[in-house]
């Protein structure tokens, strides 16, 4: 049964302070101007003492912008599940029917205020999921902007405390907790990882090339195992066919997602691409190999058919994989994952 009195929709909302956050309203009905604005937030101790209290509970990223925010009580779907970046906590907000939720600047009558969401009074637990939303094939239009069905940045989870439960609950200003110590302190090329697919099963890739100082070109090969023997097999996997070969981040190795197990050399078989590049502006094309390192001038032909450089997340990667295995559907910005080995580094750099 929902707590809500009525179905609140996913919400915009623009913070310029760097923190937007949710909020008991009566207990702020003193922040009326300027002064007593900055009293109240303008430091971490103030801070603390309302979350302490449950009468506000921050949703802070450390950083300005414009969020999707959505509140409500029930589950993340699935596909929430697998775009979920990080979890918190639980807060405590204590409330008496009518809760606010914008901007950290909209709290008070000093501006317009947040958006209310009623609620029945009591105490709640409060979660907040981070979205990866970003990762998803489609989450963005032609014009770059995020598509109507994207999914938001902060999906807020409430729930009424239980009688005679005592919960613990987080009171730190930052939402999320820092990151632990990264799985591994140093990836190298060579460096062979293995990739759950979430049935029990894993695929194997390799980091088999680097761009800049924080890209890995990530190749995935066509094999899976049993999990709990995929570590002791990679060898087998790495003579199977490159499935999808792509310029990626360290984010999944360096939270443990994917396990690296052991390093080898790069098979000479996979060959790494070559991309076009503008010196100087679109009329002036160079052709540039996978590490940027080297470049000469293009021909036309050349600039016709090369593809500018892009990285993708590496859960596209993950979730690539899965369509691949029939776990999940297939999508067309899956394709651009498939390695060329036409257009390689080798075959334009003698």
């Amino acid at each position: 049964m929902t707590i809500f009195e009525r179905t609140h929709p996913a919400f915009l909302s623009t913070t310029r302070t760097g923190m937007c956050a949710l909020w008991e309203p009566s207990r702020f009905t003193h922040v009326n101007d300027l002064d007593a604005w900055e009293d109240a937030f303008d430091n971490d101790e103030s801070i603390i003492r309302m979350i302490t209290e449950g009468a506000f509970v921050p949703l802070n990223v450390g950083g300005s912008s414009t969020f999707k925010i959505d509140v409500r009580s029930g589950a993340l779907t699935e596909r929430e599940q697998r775009l979920r970046a990080v979890t918190s906590e639980p807060y405590l907000l204590k409330t008496e029917g009518l809760i606010q939720a914008g901007a950290l600047e909209e709290i008070g009558s000093l501006m317009a205020g947040g958006t209310e969401i009623s609620v029945g009074k009591g105490s709640y637990s409060v979660v907040v999921h981070l979205m990866d939303w970003e990762a998803e094939p489609g989450a963005r239009d032609a014009a770059g902007e995020p598509s109507p069905d994207a999914l938001p940045d902060f999906i807020v989870q409430l729930s009424l405390i239980e009688p005679g439960s005592a919960p613990v609950f987080r009171t730190e200003v930052l939402t999320f907790p820092m990151p632990p110590p990264p799985a591994v302190k140093e990836i190298i090329v060579g460096d062979v990882f293995i990739v759950p697919s979430g049935d029990g099963r894993a695929g194997v890739g390799q980091v088999v090339g680097v761009y800049g100082k924080s890209s890995y070109y990530f190749a995935i090969f066509d094999a899976v195992f049993p999990l709990e023997v995929a570590a002791e097999r990679v060898m087998e996997a790495l003579t199977s066919p490159v499935l999808f070969l792509a310029l990626s981040l360290d984010a999944k190795i360096y939270a443990g997602h994917w396990t690296v197990v052991t390093r080898t050399a790069v098979h000479a078989a996979v060959r790494l691409p070559a991309y076009k590049v503008g010196v100087g502006g679109p009329e002036n094309m160079h052709v540039e190999d996978y590490s940027g390192t080297r470049r000469r001038l293009a021909t036309r032909a050349e600039s016709n058919f090369l593809q500018y450089r892009s990285t993708v997340a590496p859960v596209r990667l993950e979730m690539a994989l899965r369509a691949h295995l029939g776990l999940a559907p297939w999508h067309q910005e899956f394709d651009e994952l498939k390695p060329d080995w036409v257009v390689t580094t080798s075959a334009f750099f003698r």
